[in-house]
């Protein structure tokens, strides 16, 4: 399946094992920045978008190497908010023979859940998953794997660095501004940060994937190694000061770093900082699964 987001495009094709669970055959990210324009005009740039269909021509190459039966496209904030979404998806159609499906924030966030949890959470536990994204930010409370909450905020990595791109050199005054700005945009919803003390948590998407395999010091990407992956916010600080101090050229040199996420890493790990602060949590699990995972699961489930 092909998960479009609004940094990054990605393509996992898996098979379901005998125990019924996704199986990854192989996994493919592209960033492509979709929604570079995400906080000004909200569309869809010709450079963005032909940079997303060359990748989508090399997935679809692909999916035919390995003689996919079943594909599945899905598309999040991006695709939910831009003006000239329909183009994009007119492009798509017409390449692959078949619909996107726009999910909304909160079916996002339940997808990501049942995907996040999978071989981490014990039945009966409770539940904080924070999903990261370009443009939104999805945090699902629940128990074992009994949703309870879902909210889905206007605030990512592509967005906030857009709005700061100006900034020059990162700061210390910059950096407690941002501080701000997240926690504003979570807003109302702080209450879903609030349960119980032995909550555990668990990070998806692009950034935390990153901060870990960087953590890890992962000269070759292994997104299934990162799985369970704990790191506590003492690692995730240290690791934020040390990029946030870098040049681009400097972040690019630094092992486990994924192309492409240089320049919006520390945006994220200032997130998921923020989030852990908020939510009185210490440490937390990294997750490759989410949305891509919980969706095929409930495929499978459903036999659609």
């Amino acid at each position: 399946m092909i998960d479009i987001g609004t940094n990054s495009i990605l393509l996992l094709i898996a098979r379901s094992n005998e125990d019924g669970r996704i199986e990854p055959v192989n996994q493919v990210f592209t960033v492509t920045r979709l929604g570079e324009s995400i906080t000004g005009e909200r569309i869809i740039t010709e450079p963005a978008l032909q940079r997303s269909l060359d990748v989508l021509r090399h997935y679809h190459d692909l999916i035919a190497r390995y003689q996919v039966e079943n594909v599945y496209i899905l598309g999040t904030e991006m695709l939910r908010l831009a003006k000239n979404s329909g183009i994009f998806q007119a492009e798509i159609r017409s390449m692959f023979g078949r619909d996107v499906t726009v999910v909304s924030g909160e079916e996002e966030g339940r997808y990501t859940y049942s995907g996040a949890i999978d071989g981490i959470v014990v039945e009966n536990r409770p539940v904080l998953v924070a999903d990261v994204g370009g443009g939104s930010t999805e945090i699902i409370r629940g128990t074992g794997k009994r949703i309870e909450q879902v909210a889905s905020l206007p605030l990512g990595v592509v967005r906030l660095a857009e709005k700061n791109r100006d900034v020059g050199k990162w700061s210390a005054k910059l950096q407690r501004e941002l501080i701000l700005e997240i926690e504003r945009s979570i807003g109302t919803r702080r209450d879903i940060l609030t349960g119980a003390p032995d909550t555990i948590m668990i990070g998806s998407g692009g950034t935390i994937t990153t901060v870990a395999a960087i953590h890890k010091k992962m000269k070759v990407y292994e997104p299934e190694t990162l799985h369970g992956c704990v790191m506590n916010v003492a690692t995730l600080i240290s690791i934020h000061d040390r990029i946030s101090r870098m040049t681009l050229e400097q972040r690019k040199d630094l092992p486990g770093m994924l192309p492409g996420r240089e320049d919006v890493l520390p945006f994220g790990s200032l997130i998921f900082i923020t989030l852990m602060k908020m939510a009185g949590i210490r440490s937390l699990y990294a997750t490759d699964r989410g949305l891509r995972f919980g969706y095929l699961s409930v495929k499978l489930q459903t036999g659609d």
